[in-house]
């Protein structure tokens, strides 16, 4: 098949959509269908650099569009593209079907829009940011959000010829918007199993940023973002403090907006020695920052399937996620699931501390779950059938 991928970013920095289709798209190329990416220019700081941009195999075909605005883009999340939709308007129709993610602004539009005037099937997959789904945004954001939706989003989605839930709960968000059950497919988030065959040598992440042996790592890493509860994560380790000192917190991952008052919290609680800050990290470092790590924490407001979980539970690490995240109902069994609340997620990392043998002995169970069900081959498998179907259907 020829199969579009349109996504309005592709940069590392955006995290887990662009992950999973990176992880796709190399999957599906594998099984000899024809990958195209359809993707802009903007970066977090400024259109992308050549640098910046993804290194993908040669036999997938990526077109970063140049963005009108990268302030309207970063700031409205509109990643307005004339260059984009001129393209799509003239090559759409030469695909077999478009799989449309993060459709919440102009691209995902452009790509419905063009799909559906020539016939060709599309895929929304919002990657946990369903209409419905609006926590930990700002006031001004989430009125944006929720006029898109009125005006474009609710008949971009109506459209579609088939949707992607992570959880659930997505699938059940789906459902309240008057999507049928036929239309939509749970497929979660997976990994590169590759990566975690081998372990990396021991301490080297501690040796690369001198952290002493006799120091217990709490690990956040992903995107310095209110939603993430970063903000939590820091009241708890101060209430870690109190009782233990032979611990550090390192946060890890680029500044999405919550960076300054990230850092000016650590300063006002006084933690400033306890807590090391090291921006974002890729590749065989990340993998070093979690074999090392004593404790992953992932505090967020709200999360559907986050990518990291399951790349902290791959690598062994004990994990704490709190029960606004999706993923708590999926692997309860393999993380500890803490209340959204400082007294009870301090309480939780200082548990698991004074009981390591036991979260280390559940921390294997999670890895070999991940390991067998999570790899990349398995879920590309679930997407491809989903593929096959919408086109049979058309």
């Amino acid at each position: 098949m020829k199969i579009l991928q349109v996504i309005p970013y592709y940069a590392w920095a955006y995290g887990g959509p662009v992950r999973v289709v990176y992880e796709l798209s190399h999957c599906l190329a594998r099984k000899d269908h024809e990958i195209t990416i359809y993707t802009t220019n903007v970066g977090k700081t400024g259109r992308l650099t050549e640098d910046e941009k993804i290194v993908m195999d040669k036999a997938i075909d990526v077109k970063y569009f140049d963005c009108k605005s990268n302030w309207v883009a970063e700031r409205g999340k509109l990643h307005f593209s004339p260059q984009m939709r001129r393209t799509l308007k003239r090559e759409v129709k030469c695909f077999d079907l478009v799989h449309i993610h993060e459709p919440r602004g102009i691209s995902g539009v452009y790509a419905g829009h063009f799909a559906n005037k020539f016939g060709i099937p599309y895929l929304i997959q919002v990657h946990g940011a369903s209409p419905l789904a609006l926590t930990g945004q700002s006031s001004i954001f989430k009125l944006c959000k929720i006029c898109f939706d009125k005006i474009l989003g609710q008949d971009l989605l109506m459209g579609a010829s088939h949707v992607i839930a992570l959880t659930e709960t997505e699938a059940s968000q789906y459902s309240r918007l008057h999507i049928p059950e036929s239309k939509i497919t749970i497929i979660p988030n997976g990994i590169n199993a590759l990566d975690y065959k081998e372990q990396p040598k021991p301490r080297a992440f501690r040796l690369l940023y001198g952290i002493p042996e006799d120091q217990k790592i709490i690990l956040f890493l992903g995107r310095i973002h209110k939603i993430k509860g970063i903000e939590l994560l820091i009241e708890a380790f101060t209430d870690v403090l109190r009782f233990r000192t032979d611990v550090i917190l390192v946060l890890i991952g680029p500044d999405d907006g919550n960076l300054k008052s990230t850092l000016n919290l650590i300063r006002e609680k006084g933690i400033t020695d306890n807590v090391m800050y090291l921006g974002p990290v890729f590749g065989k470092e990340k993998l070093l920052a979690y074999f090392d790590a004593d404790i992953y924490v992932l505090p967020s407001v709200y999360e559907t399937f986050p990518v990291t979980v399951l790349e902290a539970m791959a690598c062994g690490t004990p994990t704490i996620v709190t029960d606004r995240c999706g993923i708590a109902k999926t692997m309860g069994q393999y993380v500890s699931v803490a209340k959204y609340e400082k007294g009870d997620l301090s309480a939780m990392i200082l548990g698991m501390l004074d009981n390591y043998a036991t979260a280390k002995e559940r921390a294997y169970l999670g890895q070999m779950k991940v390991m067998e069900y999570y790899g990349w081959d398995h879920i590309a498998k679930q997407y491809e059938q989903v593929y096959e179907s919408c086109a049979v259907r058309t």
